[in-house]
């Protein structure tokens, strides 16, 4: 996975945006880890269809890391999206315990091949 983020100042706060996410989608992950949590997946941008008071619009959502923490929270890493240091910290904890849970699956899985 990889992030490219950019610090702004709006005022005298500072915020972060990405401005590229990178990663693996849920078919490409094991599925003892996305059955578990943390876990965390790369979601492409796609094209939706909405109706609002009768009209129709097609917009296209952005490209997103999916954090789900546990099975009642879930966080979102979005392209062109402002953070606060605190909410883009959280989500980098969280990124990193879902990468340390990918990593011991992935040993675990090669383990089970060699036995």
């Amino acid at each position: 996975m990889s992030i490219k983020i950019d610090a702004i100042y709006i005022g005298k706060e500072n915020r972060y945006v990405a401005l590229d996410i990178k990663g693996l989608s849920r078919d490409k992950l094991p599925r003892e880890y996305l059955e578990g949590y943390p876990h965390a997946y790369f979601e492409r941008p796609y094209r939706m269809t909405n109706c609002v008071g009768g009209q129709k619009y097609k917009k296209f959502s952005q490209p997103r890391m999916v954090i789900q923490c546990s099975e009642t929270m879930t966080l979102y890493l979005c392209t062109d999206f402002q953070y606060t240091p605190e909410e883009f910290h959280e989500r980098l904890v969280w990124l990193e315990r879902a990468g340390e849970r990918l990593h011991a699956c992935n040993q675990s899985v090669d383990l089970k091949i060699f036995l």
